[in-house]
């Protein structure tokens, strides 16, 4: 499993949203890939500590300014087979990367998306939040859809190779 997080000019936000990367409970192993989107201030800084604190993270550069352009250096560095994708001004809750390990372990398809809602950052939460409890979501927090609102994405591959790495995470 490899979570995706394109930044760029978030080191205020982004501490938040990798701690709770780290706090997963998940039996699983998983990475934590950080791209750096041309950042200019102390983001990198704040993602080399972090790299510091967890092994299962780690950081990519991705000069050109663009947040397609991130993901797909995100997903160029991935090692696992699955690849996750959240933001860096999101709190994901504690089961985020088991649950979806769990859906995917019963899903028969070879290639899935799917998402669901996600909750901001305190200090970036204007808006009514979904109640979201582990394992449940509230059916009235999915209609109806807003296309404003943020949804996270997660894709079955069965091509992600890495060179340095002969063992893919889960």
């Amino acid at each position: 499993m490899s979570v995706i997080v394109a930044t760029r000019n978030r080191a205020t936000l982004l501490p938040e949203a990798l701690a709770s990367l780290a706090a997963q409970r998940c039996a699983s192993s998983f990475e934590i890939v950080v791209v750096d989107n041309g950042s200019d201030d102390t983001t990198v800084d704040v993602v080399r500590e972090w790299e510091r604190r967890d092994e299962r993270m780690r950081s990519v550069f991705e000069p050109e300014i663009g947040l397609s352009r991130a993901k797909n250096a995100g997903i160029r560095a991935a090692r696992g087979r699955l690849i996750m994708f959240t933001d860096d001004d999101v709190i994901v809750p504690e089961q985020w990367i088991a649950t979806y390990v769990d859906f995917f372990s019963r899903s028969p398809a070879t290639r899935v998306v799917a998402g669901g809602p996600v909750l901001p950052v305190a200090s970036d939460s204007s808006n009514r939040s979904p109640n979201f409890t582990a394992g449940s979501i509230e059916p009235e927090a999915m209609m109806p859809f807003d296309p404003t609102r943020a949804f996270t994405l997660i894709t079955q591959s069965t091509n992600v190779t890495s060179a340095s790495s002969p063992n893919p995470l889960g």
